[in-house]
């Protein structure tokens, strides 16, 4: 979509519109980019901006000057590798209002306490329901959750606690750069390290929730026969490392040697620092497409990014797309309660409470 343009909207609906910044000041990126969404028109209390920030920016100036440019509406801000506007992609930063018209939303977020990420979500949830007021005849709930912390599982079951089986979940991680620089959040002015963020939407008119991962498989599924938490220790009852090496095959002619990048030394860092990016599968209802991207020699073990339990099919991938540097365009994790897709491979039955 070219930058400030508005979306089709046929509803009654304000129409949202997007703009990007390929400034390197992170203060004049923000700025550039939300006013370029804002167009002509001025934003109130009850929209939100959303700014996905790449280019490895500081995040406090970038958020300070994202928030002033936003203001009265709510910002909330998280970074990421690749932003995408009119099907290109971007490297610094992406901004999209939504104007609250008949929508009501609320905003919230909570840091995470002692690794507790249940915890954390469950309570941006509830807050950001409370603030989107009366519940409208149909609901969302959009999380944003920090990149490198791993249990992604549980920001998706402290939120269903709050949302329940009815509320279509979807949501992301924040992603850093090739360097694996640390992930944040903004909310406002509020720059969070480890945490979740929550968007309740209601609205008197359906809302569409879709989720696409942007791999190709390179094999048939593989069932997941022994795992620890991020670490895949057998697929079909032999070591992982072997079987996802088989199936990998040799690389087809001009492709970039992303086989070498994703399990030797990934994001040219140690493989043991470097968590993966994952895609979720459409179908069959239970497949998880999966990349490897750390390896133990020892155990013939593969890590991928949250946990991937015991009986759940797998699919080796590879990027559908990829830039000349053999890195993936695609980042994730994403996920999604509105398709049976859930990262615990459990689709069929709610996500179960945890002892409180």
């Amino acid at each position: 979509m070219p930058t400030g343009e508005a979306m089709t909207d046929t509803s009654p609906l304000r129409s949202s519109r997007t703009g990007h910044s390929s400034a390197a000041d992170p203060a004049a990126a923000a700025t550039e980019a939300i006013v370029s969404a804002l167009g002509d028109t001025t934003p109130q209390p009850e929209d939100v901006v959303f700014l996905f920030a790449g280019g490895g920016y500081e995040p406090r100036p970038l958020v300070d000057a994202g928030a002033a440019a936003a203001a009265p509406a709510r910002l909330v801000a998280c970074n990421t590798i690749l932003g995408f506007v009119a099907g290109s992609g971007i490297h610094g930063t992406v901004a999209l209002h939504v104007p609250g018209g008949e929508l009501g939303m609320g905003v919230a977020a909570a840091r995470e306490q002692d690794g507790d990420l249940h915890e954390a979500s469950r309570q941006a949830a509830a807050e950001a329901k409370a603030a989107a007021g009366p519940t409208g005849s149909h609901s969302a709930l959009l999380l944003l959750s920090s990149g490198h912390i791993g249990g992604q599982r549980d920001v998706v079951q402290g939120a269903y606690e709050i949302a329940g089986a009815r509320v279509p979940l979807v949501g992301g991680a924040a992603a850093s750069d090739e360097q694996m620089s640390p992930t944040w959040l903004g909310l406002d002015r509020e720059v969070i390290g480890q945490g979740v963020i929550a968007v309740w939407i209601n609205s008197s008119r359906p809302l569409g929730v879709a989720v696409e991962h942007g791999w190709a498989p390179v094999s048939g599924p593989l069932m997941v026969t022994r795992a620890r938490d991020n670490v895949i220790l057998e697929l079909d009852g032999r070591p992982a490392l072997d079987v996802y090496m088989e199936q990998r095959g040799p690389l087809a002619e001009g492709e970039a040697p992303f086989g070498w990048r994703t399990l030797d030394r990934p994001w040219a860092c140690p493989p043991s620092t470097a968590p993966s990016r994952c895609g979720w599968s459409r179908a069959p209802p239970t497949t998880v497409v999966w990349r490897c991207s750390r390896t133990s020699t020892t155990s013939r073990s593969c890590g991928s990014w949250g946990p991937t339990p015991p009986r759940c099919s797998t699919v080796p991938a590879r990027p559908s797309v990829e830039p000349s540097n053999g890195w993936a365009v695609s980042h994730g994790p994403c996920w999604s309660s509105a398709a049976p897709r859930v990262r615990h491979c459990s689709a069929r039955r709610p996500p179960p409470r945890r002892p409180r």
